[in-house]
C-alpha cells in the first residue's frame, strides 16, 4: 500500500448526502416499499430506483466507502432524494419502469429503452421465408429478446437439414451460416411448406412439436461433432420456447388483446401485473 493511501485510510470517508440533506433527513425516510429518485442540483434527474424498505435502501448512500465508481459518482452529483410509498416491492417494480422508460436517467440503463423483435414467416410452395422485425405487423410473433437471432438461425439450419434428409452441418449452405446482422433466413426446398403449421404453433406458444422434429436421434448420428451440434441446436430451440413463446401466450392469456404479439415494455410489466393479480386473489381468499 502507498504511503498516500495509508493516510488516506486515517481520514473518514467523505458523506456529501450527509453534508448536504443532514442525518436526521435520512431517519424520516419511511420504512415502506416505494420508488425513489435522485436529483442534481438544477433539479435533472439522474437516477431511479424500487426498494422493499425505502429507509434502508436510501441510508445506503449516506457513505461512499465501498461503493461501486458508479454510485460514488452518483452520490456526489445529487443534491435532493424524493420518494414515493408504493403498496408493495410489485408494485415499485411497476413505478419504476413506467419511471425508466418516460425519464431514462443518465445514471440508469436497464429498462431505460425496452428492446425486442418480432419474427414473421411466409411459406408457400417449396419457400420459406424467415425474418426479423424491428416493428410488429398482424401476422408476426413477439416481442422476443435475448437470443431470438440466434435460435431463428437454428431452426433454419436444421430445417434445411431435414429436407435434405443430412444430419451433417458442414453440408449447410453459406447463406444459413451467415446471419450475422442479417434479418432474414430463406430456405427453397421441396416440401417446406408442410413446416408451415409447426412453425405457427411453436412462435405462437401452443406447443413445441418443433425442437423433436427437427432434430435427430443421437444414436442414428455417426460421429461426436454431429452429435454435440445437434444437441446444442435442440437445447437451444427447446428452451427458448419455454423464456420466449409458451411465456408471451400465458400472458396474452391472462392479459387478452386484439393483437397477437406484445410490446417490448410489457415483457417487462405483465409479469408484474400478473404477480399482482395473484397477491389480490390470495388476499380475497383470506378475507
Amino acid at each position: 500500500m502507498s504511503e498516500v493511501a495509508a493516510q488516506l485510510r486515517l481520514f473518514p470517508a467523505p458523506q456529501p448526502l450527509v453534508d448536504r440533506l443532514s442525518a436526521d433527513f435520512f431517519r424520516t425516510i419511511p420504512q415502506s416499499p416505494g420508488v425513489y429518485r435522485l436529483m442534481d442540483a438544477s433539479g435533472c434527474l439522474l437516477y431511479v430506483g424500487k426498494a422493499g424498505n425505502l429507509r434502508a435502501r436510501l441510508s445506503s448512500y449516506r457513505r461512499t466507502k465501498n461503493q461501486s465508481r458508479k454510485t460514488i459518482r452518483l452520490i456526489h452529483q445529487a443534491h435532493t432524494i424524493q420518494w414515493e410509498v408504493c403498496s408493495s416491492e410489485a408494485a415499485a417494480r411497476l413505478r419504476e419502469n413506467e419511471l425508466l422508460r418516460n425519464h431514462r436517467p443518465k445514471f440508469n440503463r436497464a429498462g431505460t429503452w425496452p428492446h425486442g423483435r418480432y419474427v414473421r414467416f411466409v411459406s408457400d410452395s417449396n419457400h420459406l421465408k424467415l425474418s426479423l422485425l424491428d416493428e410488429p405487423t398482424n401476422d408476426c410473433f413477439g416481442a422476443f429478446r435475448s437470443q431470438v437471432q440466434v435460435v431463428l438461425q437454428a431452426i433454419g439450419q436444421c430445417l434445411w437439414l431435414k429436407l435434405e434428409n443430412s444430419t451433417n452441418p458442414a453440408s449447410l449452405p453459406y447463406s444459413l451460416t451467415r446471419m450475422g446482422r442479417c434479418n432474414d433466413l430463406e430456405i427453397c426446398r421441396s416440401g417446406v411448406e408442410c413446416w408451415h403449421p409447426r412453425l405457427i404453433a411453436y412462435f405462437s406458444g401452443h406447443a413445441d412439436e418443433l425442437t423433436e422434429a427437427l432434430n435427430p436421434r443421437p444414436e442414428n448420428l455417426p460421429n461426436p461433432f454431429e452429435q454435440a451440434y445437434h444437441a446444442a441446436q435442440k437445447s437451444l430451440i427447446s428452451e427458448f420456447f419455454v423464456r420466449g413463446p409458451s411465456r408471451i401466450r400465458h400472458l396474452r392469456r391472462q392479459f387478452p388483446s386484439a393483437a397477437p404479439w406484445v410490446k417490448p415494455e410489457e415483457l417487462d410489466d405483465l409479469p408484474i401485473l400478473s404477480e399482482l393479480a395473484a397477491a389480490s386473489q390470495q388476499g380475497g381468499m383470506r378475507s
